[in-house]
């Protein structure tokens, strides 16, 4: 029965460690996403000011009426 009672707390012990596990990689897998959706933003906004930068250096920026 000791045996029985040893491998029930070990197997629950084994549980509780991979659930913390998954825990923290969830933890790591939501901040790393909401990184790559900061760095987008900022990547998407610097390619803009690029554009429009060349753009109006080219003269090829259309007026704002036409």
């Amino acid at each position: 029965m000791k045996h029985a009672s040893f491998e029930h707390r070990e197997r629950k012990l084994a549980v509780q460690t991979l659930q913390a596990r998954i825990q923290r990689e969830i933890a790591f897998l939501t901040a790393t996403a909401a990184d790559l959706e900061k760095k987008e933003f900022l990547l998407d906004d610097a390619f803009e000011s690029y554009e429009r930068a060349l753009r109006l250096e080219l003269g090829l920026e259309q007026s704002e009426t036409g």
